[in-house]
Formats: structure tokens, sequence, C-alpha cells
């Protein structure tokens, strides 16, 4: 996988699908975010088997691929990388390399396959919101649950 954006673009997109990771879990997966990029779209999200959140936006994807970083790690690089062009990159060992600047970080990643499938919603029961404006949706530190085979009728 290798593609490149923004680091406000990156960040907004960890913000928030971050909320829905698990600190710590049986599965060690779940303590990471799942990234895929394919069509110039990239797509990541995060899921504790009782919420989850998928998050997408326009990137620049030279190579499609799918990943499993772990999400206090990558969420603490990216926010500490300068305000400019990030650019990623996982080889075939999964060693994936994050360059913005003239930082340079090496995380090794995990397999998508294993990563637990998110539950499609039907659009009439779901809810969609741009990802620029998520964050005003959502609220700072406010506390979003989601109870499956719970929705309103």
């Amino acid at each position: 996988m290798k593609f490149s954006c923004e680091k406000e673009t990156l960040l907004n997109l960890l913000n928030i699908a971050s909320r829905a990771v698990t600190g710590k879990s049986s599965m060690p997966l779940l303590e990471g975010l799942l990234l895929a990029a394919d069509a110039d779209i990239l797509t990541i999200t995060g899921y504790d088997l009782s919420m989850g959140i998928r998050t997408t936006a326009q990137v620049d994807v030279v190579e499609p691929g799918r990943i499993v970083l772990n999400s206090r790690l990558f969420c603490e690089i990216v926010r500490k990388l300068p305000q400019d062009v990030v650019y990623l990159e996982t080889d075939d060992k999964l060693m994936t390399t994050i360059k913005c600047g003239r930082s340079v970080f090496n995380l090794m990643a995990s397999e998508a396959d294993e990563y637990p499938a998110l539950a499609d919603v039907a659009s009439d029961k779901g809810l969609s919101q741009e990802h620029d404006r998520a964050d005003h949706f959502l609220g700072f530190g406010q506390r979003i649950q989601a109870h499956p085979y719970r929705l309103p009728v």
C-alpha cells in the first residue's frame, strides 16, 4: 500500500476513527486501525466489536492495499509530524514507512485479513457525516456508544 495526503486530512480521519478503538483488548488487532487505500480513497476503520467508526477521504493512492496499524502509536506519530504532505508506504513484509518533511518513522503493520468485518448498516438506519464536520457533530469529550440491534424504529 502506498498513498500520500495532507497531514491535517489524515489527522482528522484518525481522530474520528480512533474513538472506537479500545486501549486493551484480548484481540490485538482491535487495538489498531484498519487502513484501506483504493481508487484515490483512504478508508480508516476503528472497531471494538460493539461500536465501529469508518471514515473516508480522497488521497493520492499510488498502490492500493489494506493494513492494520496500532492506533495509539500511529496517532501519536501523525500528531507530531510537521504541517506537510504525509507519505505512507508498506512493503510486502508489512514494514510501514511514514514520511513527512524531514521526519521518517517505521511501524510494523498487521495483516488486514484477520480484522473483524464492520457490519453494514442500511442507509435508512445508519448515520453518515462528512469528515470535516464530524468533530463538530460528535463534539470533543462526548462519549459515543453503539448498541447493536437496538436501533429506533
